[in-house]
């Protein structure tokens, strides 16, 4: 009798800012949680708009798994492209090991984990402003700040407007 690997994506991490058209690091790793060694395989990653893997998620890429002996975990950083016609948004990285299906598992429903929440496109922000403290009615001040694009993509180009208020 063989005993039944079971591959699961145990842990997963990617930046929390990126862009569309641009290139991202994750870090996953694939674990078999199983009593028997596991063939080689493939961990797939995914763009999704929430935490679960369905028909609606952008395909990304894989990378190559070794095979596994019981208990044994192979990790790896993987450069994933994010598809220039992404929108601006928060998405996660799903990755899901054994992705093809080719490892007869003992469980074929938990090889998926997704990364913590990734803000794609660019995010501006006023990050000082700098105002004389008393002005004359009428009369005409100096102002002077500093926009900032704490977001992951680029922005196009953008103008910041003053107000006058009393808080």
């Amino acid at each position: 009798d063989d005993l039944p690997p079971d591959l699961v994506a145990s842990s997963m991490s990617a930046p929390s800012t990126a862009g569309a058209n641009v290139d991202i690091l994750v870090t996953d790793t694939t674990k078999n949680q199983g009593t028997g060694s596991a063939l080689p395989s493939n961990t797939g990653f995914y763009l999704s708009t929430n935490l679960t893997l369905d028909g609606t998620d952008v395909w990304l890429a894989s990378r190559p798994v070794p095979s596994l002996g019981p208990g044994v975990t192979n990790q790896v950083s993987t450069t994933l492209h994010i598809p220039p016609s992404t929108s601006v948004g928060l998405y996660y990285v799903v990755a899901k090991a054994d992705w093809e299906g080719t490892v007869t598992e003992s469980s074929e429903t938990n090889n998926v984990r997704a990364s913590g929440a990734i803000r794609i496109g660019p995010d501006l922000i006023v990050s000082s402003v700098v105002a004389p403290a008393a002005a004359a009615a009428g009369g005409t001040i100096d102002v002077s700040d500093t926009t900032k694009n704490q977001g992951g993509g680029s922005s196009a180009t953008s103008a910041t407007r003053f107000y006058l208020s009393t808080n």
